[in-house]
């Protein structure tokens, strides 16, 4: 994986700002939108190759957005954009409305308020029709081990909820890889492994990433699967992102800004920054995860080494290594059965020039003067705008790493990309 800047010079974009108000009354008239596929006999494929396309992956799979997931976020993932550029049959279980949970209707910096008001531990639950197949195998939560282990075996938090509707009323007690050979896949996408080391980067800790030889072990175990146990005619293996270049992580120099203007101290939790994140301490140098906002345990944004969710150079170091090593191994086993593989980072680092994408406050680290760093902060920086679908960047939801149906577009143009090009569509 070549090296990224985490902070690059990006475009520029004026810093409006709105009230939560706002958030909520926009969000909440179009959170429940959105098309949804029922069960039926399905539309005829554009090829025999999207007979029975199946999807193997996580939280990004199954449509998980702003901290929820319902029947409209569920309509958004790559899987299924990908699937409706094929006419491929895709079907999946769909979460009632307000979901399970509700998602977030403003970004989590600004409220905890939930679609239709709900908590974060009401489940709304499934609708009546199931489907006779169903294609999206995602479980949100799952590490590449888990998607061969029983549900009894995983501890699936914070995702419990959704999780054991999940296995009670769908995959019946199936590993998500023994669904996936049931359903009798004649292409199957895999998309596991980007929670193998997320976690490490929210919360600042190297021990939460999955050894390289337990991740080789899982994925040979899940690629032997699909090549001897079905009759897929081909298989897209996805790169573990970079979770790095998303914006839950923010120089800490960030912080220090934000704390400067008393009107921005809910960015922060209102909770008091140190001076090592300033300009002339660690704010530069480290990143420090937005989890720390809500960190009832971290009383105050420190970016000293040591310190509660800060990711320094070290740490930063050591994530893009396990990043790299995991992809290697996926492309290595996509090559050597002739399969597609999509490099994820690539793709994000694509987008890194771009602060309306992904605000990853790409000026900032370049600025100088106190005037300059907060010009920065406000047009590449997630502070809130006239439309809260730009505060983390058009790419990105409400909670900040998981896609929106914009980020998710991205995927799946390029997914299209390969499968037309290597099959002749």
């Amino acid at each position: 994986m070549a090296g990224v800047t985490r902070f690059s010079q990006g475009g520029r974009m004026p810093g409006k700002h709105h009230t939560i108000t706002a958030i909520v009354a926009i969000v909440a008239a179009t959170a429940v939108l959105g098309a949804c596929r029922d069960d039926g006999v399905g539309p005829t494929p554009d090829d025999p190759l999207f007979d029975r396309y199946v999807a193997l992956g996580n939280s990004i799979t199954a449509g998980f957005e702003s901290e929820g997931i319902n029947d409209s976020t569920q309509a958004h993932p790559y899987s299924v954009q990908f699937a409706e550029r094929f006419n491929a049959p895709f079907f999946w279980a769909r979460v009632r409305v307000p979901g399970c949970p509700a998602p977030l209707v403003g970004p989590l910096a600004l409220t905890t308020e939930r679609v239709g008001g709900a908590s974060a531990t009401d489940c709304a639950g499934l609708h009546t029709t199931l489907p006779r197949v169903n294609h999206s195998l995602a479980v949100p939560g799952v590490r590449i081990a888990d998607a061969l282990r029983e549900p009894a075996e995983t501890d699936f938090s914070p995702y419990n909820l959704f999780i054991n509707l999940l296995f009670r009323e769908i995959f019946g007690g199936r590993t998500l890889v023994q669904a996936m050979v049931n359903a009798d896949p004649t292409l199957v996408s895999v998309w596991l492994g980007n929670n193998d080391v997320l976690t490490a980067v929210t919360s600042a800790d190297l021990g939460q990433m999955t050894p390289v030889d337990s991740f080789v072990g899982s994925l040979d175990q899940i690629v032997a699967a699909i090549a001897e146990e079905t009759q897929a005619q081909d298989a897209i293996l996805l790169g573990v992102s970079n979770p790095l270049l998303i914006p839950l992580v923010q120089p800490g120099l960030y912080y220090w800004v934000l704390a400067q203007d008393p009107a921005s101290h809910a960015l922060i939790g209102n909770k008091p920054v140190s001076a090592n994140c300033g300009p002339d301490g660690d704010g530069r140098a480290n990143l420090v995860s937005a989890r720390i906002v809500r960190a009832a345990a971290a009383t105050e944004i420190s970016c000293a080494v040591d310190a509660p969710f800060v990711i320094d150079a070290e740490k930063e170091a050591a994530i893009l290594t396990r990043v790299e090593e995991f992809n290697q191994a996926i492309q290595a086993r996509a090559a050597d059965r002739g399969w597609i593989y999509i490099d994820v980072p690539d793709i994000q680092e694509t987008q890194v020039g771009d602060p309306q994408g992904i605000r990853l406050c790409q000026n900032l680290l370049a600025a100088q003067t106190v005037e300059e760093m907060v010009q920065a902060v406000e047009e590449t920086c997630p502070v809130p705008r006239d439309d809260p679908r730009d505060f983390f960047g058009r790419l990105f939801s409400f909670d900040g790493f998981h896609p929106s149906r914009d980020g998710q577009r991205v995927i799946a143009d390029h997914m299209e990309q390969a499968v037309r090009a290597k099959h002749g569509l």
